[in-house]
């Protein structure tokens, strides 16, 4: 998350977005290294579709792309650490079930995020807006805990690989969201990309 937002700073939000999403790449790879998890064409496939599809959606063809060495480098730090999150909770499953695993991911990701809390402004902001506490809520259950603990549950069915191809369904779930709920336009280039990603979903049926 800290690469994450820090790539933001340096390149655009659409390049910081598209190498967050090199993490399905770097789990099959390493998969294939740690398990021998086979690498098949037909997994290649979905891979490519879904990344481009992913371009597509977060804007990469549309020009007002920007980038930076450093950026790069975080953005791909931010995609390999969102990676391991699937390798890590392969080792987890194969002891705990996926509510333990999860329950004591945030045990230990809760307090380790306090450090990059400034109480100050934290507290300036929630004491001069008290409504945000509501959201602050929706955001940790709905947006959180539940979809990772989703994502769990389906690690532990199905090889890391394929379940972090298939999490790429996420920016095409936030582009419909967008067009349903806020009336956002919905462009040719990201309905392309829209059916990019669910072909690649498709083919990993």
């Amino acid at each position: 998350t800290v690469c994450y937002f820090s790539c933001q700073k340096l390149c655009s939000l659409a390049a910081a977005s598209i190498l967050l999403y090199t993490a399905p790449s770097f789990v099959v790879i390493l998969s294939a290294v740690l398990w021998k998890e086979p690498v098949t064409g037909k997994k290649l496939l979905a891979l490519g579709l879904t990344l481009l599809g992913c371009a597509c959606v977060c804007g990469v063809f549309s020009g007002g792309l920007s980038v930076t060495i450093p950026g790069v480098l975080l953005g791909l730090g931010s995609g390999f650490f969102y990676a391991l999150y699937s390798i890590f909770g392969r080792y987890a499953l194969a002891h705990y079930p996926p509510l333990t695993v999860t329950v004591w991911t945030f045990l230990f990701a809760g307090p380790a995020s306090l450090v990059l809390i400034r109480p100050a402004e934290l507290a300036g902001t929630f004491g001069g807006n008290p409504g945000l506490w509501g959201t602050a809520l929706a955001l940790a259950v709905f947006s959180t805990a539940i979809p990772y603990l989703l994502y769990t549950w389906g690690l532990a069915r199905t090889e890391p690989g394929k379940a972090s191809i298939l999490a790429s369904l996420e920016p095409v779930a936030a582009t419909l969201t967008g067009v349903l709920a806020f009336g956002e336009t919905l462009g040719p280039l990201t309905a392309l990309g829209i059916l990019c990603v669910l072909a690649g979903v498709i083919i990993l049926r």
